[in-house]
């Protein structure tokens, strides 16, 4: 009965996916999903490329096991997001066009998000950095 759920997700995804491919004018502003499954360091993004328009947003959603999204230019970082357990998701807007290569630090999965500008502004490459990772949790007060 448990793998009903996880089976209407996976077909959710799916039929949004394809969608996600090819952005236009009209599509700015927008959601597009990329699901993220696997375990134990093995496991994939889908669509592991995805080509959106300025202003949109990529929700990463967990199908399976427990992940995280981290830039690997540092733009963007996520907390850890999983399927079984609260947030099972993780949003990020993208105001410039690039190409944005991320990674998960938990099940060692790469994909690339590359942003367009509908007006045809150019492209460039988000330049990788050392810095990738960051504190996921400090109490308050907590000193560092």
């Amino acid at each position: 009965m448990r793998a009903f759920p996880r089976i209407l997700a996976v077909m959710a995804v799916l039929a949004v996916a394809p969608a996600g491919v090819l952005p236009g004018p009209a599509d700015a502003g927008g959601e597009r999903q990329v699901a993220a499954r696997g375990r134990g360091g093995h496991g994939s993004f889908s669509p592991a490329v995805l080509r959106i328009a300025v202003g949109e947003t990529v929700k990463w959603i967990a199908i399976e096991g427990d992940h995280t999204v981290v830039s690997d230019g540092g733009s963007f970082q996520s907390d850890a997001f999983a399927y079984d357990y609260e947030p099972h998701t993780y949003s990020h807007t993208f105001t410039e066009p690039g190409q944005y290569r991320y990674h998960c630090t938990l099940a060692q999965m790469t994909g690339m998000v590359e942003v367009v500008d509908p007006a045809g502004g150019p492209t460039t490459t988000e330049p990788s950095t050392t810095t990738t990772t960051r504190e996921l949790y400090r109490p308050s007060g907590a000193q560092g």
